[in-house]
């Protein structure tokens, strides 16, 4: 019938790995990295240095894009002095994030088996640094948007970025 439809028990898992490198922040996802330890490009001593962020998300539905769209609006007074609406885009992608994160947790080491879970509370989030919350970002809309077959195709390239 018409059950997938209204699914909502699928869960996008995204893996992130990161280390810092000075004041930059090196991240990859979880192909990417995986793709760079195959070429061999990231040698085991280097690995041992990322640490791993997993993150379990909702698939976004019509009724949380228009929450989180509609919190991103806030209201400024333009140059005649009116006040006016205006769409913020930090405010849309923190709203996005904290209702598409059921759970996340943090991994010493990327073999680590331990976790560390974190609350999924807007003050962790605001600490994150900038390119791992791009990516996470990034790669849910990857991963959520593309088709299986799009995603397959993509994986069988494995262009990783540096």
């Amino acid at each position: 019938m018409f059950d997938d439809l209204f699914d909502k028990s699928e869960i996008i898992n995204i893996d992130i790995y990161y280390r810092r490198d000075g004041l930059a922040w090196i991240v990859y996802n979880d192909e990417e990295f995986e793709t760079l330890k195959e070429r061999k490009a990231i040698s085991e001593e280097d690995e041992k240095k990322f640490k791993c962020i997993k993150i379990q998300t909702r698939q976004l539905d019509w009724g949380i894009f228009n929450d989180s769209q509609e919190s991103a609006y806030e209201t400024v007074i333009n140059a005649e002095g009116q006040q006016e609406r205006r769409f913020n885009i930090k405010l849309f992608k923190e709203a996005k994030l904290m209702q598409i994160i059921v759970e996340w947790n943090l991994c010493k080491s990327v073999n680590d088996r331990q976790v560390m879970p974190l609350e999924v509370k807007p003050e962790i989030l605001e600490q994150l640094p900038i390119p791992i919350v791009e990516k996470i970002l990034y790669e849910y809309d990857r991963q959520s948007i593309l088709s299986e077959a799009e995603l397959k195709k993509l994986k069988s390239r494995r262009m990783p970025t540096t």
